[in-house]
């Protein structure tokens, strides 16, 4: 009979193991920085009149929650892995209805590369739309004052 290992047991084995404790340590660094950024605001936000828009959209708070907590403060990490997701999802939906795609899927390790690297690719454009769609949402509620220089570069 296998003896059953014991929580720390088990943290100890990961501890001893070199490549398991460097990348266990990666992952929480990645979170504090994570934590870190989501207390920086982007600047020129009216954090008051953000709070109130808050406390009046039940939809944003869920969008919020998506975001890691990054969206009520406004923080320069408020899209989050948004794009990412919404590039993963479309590219699923994509493989099931266009046969160019459909066949790669099935092509194995080099089709799925090739799938990864466009959702990767997909997620640019995205993360680029909906980062204007927030600018242009917060600066039509007030929220946001215009950035100098941001129309003209955009437009």
């Amino acid at each position: 009979m296998q003896e059953e290992r014991s929580l720390l047991n088990v943290l100890r084995d990961v501890w001893h193991n070199r490549t398991l404790r460097s990348k266990v340590l990666f992952t929480f660094a990645m979170l504090f920085v994570f934590r870190l950024c989501s207390f920086i605001t982007v600047p020129s936000i009216d954090t008051v009149r953000l709070r109130e828009l808050f406390s009046t959209n039940q939809f944003l708070v869920l969008l919020d929650i998506f975001s890691g907590g990054t969206l009520v403060n406004f923080s320069i990490l408020a899209i989050g892995l948004n794009p990412y997701i919404n590039a993963s999802i479309a590219i699923q939906l994509l493989t099931s209805v266009y046969p160019p795609l459909e066949a790669l899927a099935k092509e194995g390790e080099y089709g799925r590369f090739k799938i990864n690297q466009y959702t990767r690719l997909l997620t640019l454009p995205i993360a680029f739309l909906q980062g204007i769609g927030m600018y242009f949402f917060l600066l039509n509620q007030k929220i946001l004052s215009p950035l100098p220089f941001f129309d003209l570069l955009v437009f």
